[in-house]
């Protein structure tokens, strides 16, 4: 009676193995022959090699259009090489190489092994055709993106925050302007030193660091923005440069802009537009009109801002102020061999317009005839800043001395400033 029992409690355990084990041979089934005609097939680690970007060395992309090439630079990194020199957006890069590997439908590319170097891409345009539709579409994508696609937009490689200098050249008028930041505060070093408005320098960072552009080749561009210009100017004058931009970190890096100008016949806005050295591609750009007068824009006080001495020099006189540590101004007139102390001279006025003296603009010192008639002295500040101060015809004149630029100030401060040397109350000192 036992036996019997175990021998029916063995055949139901045997029987519930066997539906176990058939119903998991069935799950096996249906796996291998129906699961895995939908799955994606599976490559070997050779195949999956062709679609890294570490055994590739050269893309290029055939189209109607034009006719793109990538290329790694020493430094193992991608640059355009045709139809310009450009940094290539890395992601871009990424994401070209992610459709590679997802979609390894080869008959979209022609994939060529070149001996130990690595492995050039090229797409054809059209494609070859392929029933491989997501990986069709996503070259169609690359193709008719173009340039767009490729192309690092931000061009600026500095950091807002690290940025200590900036340097300004105008290339017309051969002026140059440089600018340093120190504490946080900004200071015009050339052609002046005087204190700069930190808020608009801080924009012109923001400006730059911010600047995305879609660069073109010459003739896109001359295509683009120039259909109807004069046939007569030839197509250099977009090489001609109006002012280059130079921008310094405190890692010493540089990054260098240069702008042109263009300005169609009786248009009262010009076109800007620029290009990067060492990258012929040109881009235009939105422009900051503070950049067109540098030190009537940019700085903020006065060119005088601690006075403690005065020289005047006109004719054969010579005027000196100074002050002494309680604050107090003597003022001596020296003319021919006599000196002379002047009581009733208005020095708190002459103070307060100097004060008020800040440079408008910068010109060449050839752009100031020497022959023409004017009223003029010479100004030396706490020993160190000397100038001619004249008028020619109504325009108010700073020339630093040794130096091949005059400073544009306002004339009817100069004129106050003429009319307390004459003085009211001491006709005897007023110029010849």
């Amino acid at each position: 009676m036992v036996h019997c029992l175990f021998a029916e409690e063995f055949l139901m355990k045997l029987g519930r193995t066997l539906v176990l084990s058939a119903t998991i041979l069935v799950l096996i089934f249906i796996n291998y022959y129906l699961l895995k005609e939908q799955s994606p097939p599976q490559r070997s680690a050779q195949e999956e090699s062709k679609y890294t970007e570490r055994n590739v060395f050269r893309i290029e992309i055939l189209s109607k259009a034009s006719h793109i090439v990538l290329g790694k630079d020493k430094n193992n990194n991608w640059k355009m090489i045709e139809p310009f020199s450009w940094p290539v957006n890395g992601f871009a890069v990424e994401e070209f190489f992610q459709i590679l590997r997802q979609n390894p439908t080869t008959s979209q590319f022609s994939i060529i092994k070149l001996s130990k170097i690595g492995q050039r891409i090229i797409i054809p345009n059209p494609p070859s055709t392929s029933t491989d539709s997501l990986s069709k579409k996503h070259l169609d994508k690359i193709i008719d993106s173009g340039l767009l696609f490729w192309c690092q937009q931000k061009i600026c490689p500095l950091n807002l925050d690290e940025i200590v200098r900036l340097e300004l050249k105008f290339h017309e008028t051969e002026q140059q302007f440089s600018l340093s930041k120190k504490n946080s505060i900004w200071k015009f070093e050339q052609p002046i030193k005087i204190e700069a408005d930190t808020p608009s320098i801080q924009k012109i960072m923001e400006w730059i660091t911010n600047l995305e552009v879609l660069p073109l080749t010459e003739d896109e561009f001359l295509f683009n923005f120039f259909p109807h210009r004069d046939k007569d100017i030839p197509n250099s004058f977009v090489r001609e440069p109006y002012l280059t931009i130079t921008w310094i970190d405190n890692h010493r890096k540089k990054f260098s802009i240069i702008c042109g100008h263009f300005r169609e016949n009786n248009s009262t806005k010009a076109l800007h537009y620029a290009w990067l050295e060492g990258h012929p591609a040109l881009f235009p750009i939105p422009w900051d009109e503070d950049l067109d007068h540098p030190l009537q824009s940019l700085c903020m006080q006065s060119l005088f801002l601690e006075i403690k001495s005065i020289t005047f020099s006109f004719g054969q006189q010579k005027l000196f102020l100074s002050c002494n540590e309680s604050g107090e101004w003597s003022v001596l007139k020296f003319f021919g061999e006599t000196l002379q102390s002047l009581e009733n001279f208005d020095v708190k006025s002459l103070l307060l317009f100097l004060s008020l003296v800040k440079p408008l603009d910068v010109i060449p010192r050839s752009m100031i005839s020497d022959t023409t008639p004017r009223e003029k002295f010479f100004l030396e500040i706490n020993g160190t800043l000397k100038f001619e101060a004249l008028m020619e015809e109504n325009t108010a004149y700073l020339l630093p001395m040794d130096k091949n630029y005059a400073i544009i100030i306002n004339g009817d401060l100069l004129q106050k400033l003429f009319k307390i040397l004459r003085g009211n109350d001491n006709r005897d000192i007023g110029l010849p």
